[in-house]
């Protein structure tokens, strides 16, 4: 049985002093629980960005490379937000890009 479920099987019999200092507990309880949340929230938003700023550094260091042979002057992303409103599917390097990354990547064992 958790320590909240205690209190409230005492309640009945508490007197207004031990009702106070059991709401008190419960408060902190509360209180610790949200921080701890919060903390946990923020850790995992720290290692979500670390990850996409790892994605984000392999795909462009394969782009530098694989655009030494190919010359194009700009290489645009086409995710929601990235404000292309058309490109021309000719030029489209997602495959290549793909393939690319997948040859050099290493699964981690």
């Amino acid at each position: 049985m958790g320590r909240i479920q205690q209190l409230q099987a005492k309640a009945p019999t508490m007197s207004q002093q031990e009702g106070e200092a059991a709401q008190a507990e419960i408060n902190q309880m509360q209180m610790t629980l949200q921080q701890r949340e919060a903390q946990l929230t923020q850790n995992l938003q720290e290692k979500q960005f670390k990850k996409m700023k790892e994605i984000n550094d392999k795909i462009a260091e394969f782009l530098k490379s694989y655009n030494s042979s190919k010359k194009f002057a700009y290489i645009i992303s086409r995710s929601p937000g990235d404000f292309v409103y058309f490109a021309d599917s000719t030029y489209n390097i997602t495959d290549d890009v793909i393939k690319g990354l997948n040859a050099t990547y290493k699964p981690q064992q």
